[in-house]
């Protein structure tokens, strides 16, 4: 198997990664690093000419690289709508124990008129 299958081999494996249901998240992000690394690696193997079957493959790699992309989006946007929603938990739970802290008031204000 050429370096090129290989990393035809990687882009699909982190593909089906990205897909699993049955991951957590942290695990998810932590398998995907890996499988970049690994096909960081595999890249460099790859050197011109290519032959006609190695063009192709690197088109199938193209389209599942658009697709890896589109997933690694929805997985950061799930991430940062969670960070947001921790913050907002944070602030409502800052204003619940500490019902009046936000209040302003001018009361017991000394105001000295004198010229």
């Amino acid at each position: 198997m050429g370096p090129i299958e290989q990393v035809y081999n990687v882009t699909e494996q982190m593909l089906n990664v990205l897909n699993a249901n049955n991951l957590e998240r942290a695990e998810q992000i932590k398998k995907v690093n890996e499988l970049i690394e690994k096909r960081e690696e595999q890249l460099k193997l790859v050197v011109p000419p290519y032959t006609n079957e190695e063009i192709k493959i690197g088109k199938q790699i193209v389209n599942l690289n658009e697709q890896i992309k589109t997933k690694m989006h929805e997985l950061y946007d799930r991430i940062k709508d969670d960070i947001v929603q921790f913050k907002q938990q944070k602030v409502q739970n800052r204003t619940y124990m500490n019902q009046y802290g936000s209040l302003e008031t001018t009361d017991g204000m000394y105001l000295d008129q004198k010229k």
